[in-house]
């Protein structure tokens, strides 16, 4: 979620449009993850079968909360879903500027 970003030129064209021109996270960004394992079966599907890739973009939201929460001292707000170290920097140096 700390990589997904979509910026657009100035003619309203997608910049990452390829994976040339996308970050694919490798095991050097991604953090060790724990995964578990639940199964609820649906009540409405043959054998209780649900889908299984609609959860990638919960995390987005779930990191962008955070790391407002932690911020929140500094009085900075997150209105971008798209975090990076770089960014959180430059929200902190500008609300101290306006301080």
């Amino acid at each position: 979620a700390m990589y997904e970003n979509f910026e657009y030129d100035e003619d309203g064209q997608l910049k990452s449009s390829t994976l040339v021109d996308y970050l694919v996270p490798t095991a050097l960004e991604v953090p060790d993850l724990v995964t578990e394992s639940m199964e609820t079966p649906s009540l409405f599907a043959p054998k209780g079968i649900k889908g299984v890739g609609e959860g990638g973009g919960t995390p987005i939201s779930a990191i962008a909360n955070a790391v407002e929460d932690a911020l929140t001292p500094y009085g900075v707000e997150i209105s971008d879903s798209h975090q990076n170290p770089q960014r959180i920097y430059e929200l902190i140096v500008k609300k101290r500027k306006k301080m």
